[in-house]
């Protein structure tokens, strides 16, 4: 431990070294050094205009691979090499300005300062990761006294004014830390719907038909505090949105799309460097794990896809050799009738949530997932990585399950940082990969 510590302290004091020899030594010593090291000294040389001359420079002869230089590497590149075209490009080639997001620190004055108007059928859809200790101080929109789309108890909710209070909470609760999807929609008559990860979760009971104004994006009505987290894409509609629209739009960007290609009842959108104006400590920050979301031309690529495959699934197949398939693919990670691995959910009654359903989960395992099934990744202090299922974690170790391997404990005391990363444990191109 000493001698790694000693390490990344030699490595750190190279890269913030202002000679450009210094630059140059640390450069030629990417190759050996580990994931976590390269990705530490690519951003800390990103920091200093030698130490940007010379990761440029590794890039250019291949020294450097282009793989290791993240998002936030090339937002400090951008600040400190305004107009440089190769920085250009590799921004570009990132989708830099996709990964801009609204961080909100926890005040009750950090807000962007929207004032929107809500009457009538509306969708308001975005999507949050909140810190710990999440309560009714977070929230996405709000208006004193009349609207809160906030998280309390950690279930988020619509809470209205003129005595409907709750009018819809959703089921599921938010787990701290990791991205999701949020989406309320109210139709004509007053009937509210949450949407989580593009899927329906929670349906009103009352009715309110009434209007809302003066709504600020990131605000909550407590006085206390405000929402600690993260906010991406932001979209208000002047539509009550339906459950395929949201399902097939939820993952995918208008944020970057000129204002005349937007569909007419796409009211609001907010994301990339543009969030409003801002209020107290809210800021635009560059997020290395924001979601990625599709551009225009993906999210047409995917329709094709889920159009063929829909096609397909609907023609009888051959029962047999779909028994050999799903035992080969499936039960390595989920189980059926006590059958298969302990990783993913049980399969048990799952064609009961129908043909769409089933096709967003495997063709879109990342747009799809449960929070809990989202790989859990453990960089130790000597560089390893290891992805997997969180089994456990506490005080004094992490674990994790991986398929056809026991369950690996990794002592708290070696662990440099671990987290999820955003990315399903299901793999993508399944039904691609087959005849």
């Amino acid at each position: 431990a000493a001698a790694v510590a000693s390490r990344d302290a030699a490595l750190a004091a190279l890269a913030a070294h202002r000679a450009p020899e210094a630059a140059a030594r640390l450069v030629a010593l990417v190759p050996g050094l580990s994931a976590t090291q390269r990705g530490q000294a690519l951003y800390r040389l990103a920091g200093t205009k030698p130490g940007a001359a010379a990761l440029l420079a590794g890039l250019r002869d291949g020294t450097v691979p282009a793989a290791d230089v993240g998002v936030s590497t090339v937002d400090k590149l951008r600040t400190l090499l305004p107009g440089d075209a190769q920085v250009a490009a590799l921004w570009e080639k990132l989708g830099g300005d996709a990964a801009r997001v609204l961080r909100l620190g926890g005040a009750n004055a950090d807000y962007s300062a929207t004032q929107i108007a809500l009457r009538g059928p509306f969708t308001v859809e975005c999507w949050v990761k909140l810190e710990g200790a999440i309560s009714n101080h977070d929230g996405i929109l709000a208006a004193a006294g009349q609207f809160d789309l906030n998280f309390h108890a950690g279930q988020f909710r619509a809470w209205v004014g003129s005595g409907a209070k709750n009018i819809v909470v959703a089921k599921k609760k938010t787990t701290p830390g990791v991205w999701a999807h949020y989406a309320v929609t109210r139709d004509a008559a007053g009937e509210f719907k949450i949407f989580i990860n593009g899927e329906l979760d929670a349906t009103s009971t009352a009715k309110h038909a009434g209007d809302f104004a003066g709504l600020d994006v990131g605000r909550t009505m407590p006085t206390a505090g405000g929402t600690a987290g993260w906010l991406a894409e932001f979209r208000v509609w002047s539509a009550a949105r339906s459950a395929r629209e949201i399902r097939e739009g939820f993952d995918r960007s208008y944020a970057a799309e000129p204002a005349a290609a937007r569909p007419a009842t796409l009211a609001h959108v907010f994301g990339g460097a543009n969030w409003g104006p801002l209020h107290g400590n809210a800021r635009v920050e560059v997020a290395d794990d924001a979601p990625a979301l599709l551009t225009p031309a993906e999210a047409v690529a995917q329709a094709e896809k889920f159009a063929r495959f829909r096609t397909l699934a609907n023609v009888r197949g051959n029962p047999e050799q779909g028994r050999t398939l799903f035992t080969a693919l499936c039960l390595a990670c989920h189980q059926q009738g006590g059958q298969g691995g302990q990783i993913a959910p049980a399969l048990d009654g799952v064609a009961h949530t129908g043909v769409e359903a089933i096709l967003r989960n495997v063709l879109t395992p990342n747009a799809a997932m449960e929070s809990a099934y989202q790989i859990f990744r453990v960089v130790t202090r000597d560089g390893a990585v290891s992805d997997g299922f969180l089994v456990e974690q506490n005080a004094e170790a992490v674990v994790l399950r991986t398929p056809g391997a026991a369950d690996r404990r990794i002592a708290r005391g070696t662990i440099q940082r671990a987290g999820y990363t955003g990315r399903s444990l299901m793999p993508e191109g399944l039904l691609e990969g087959l005849a």
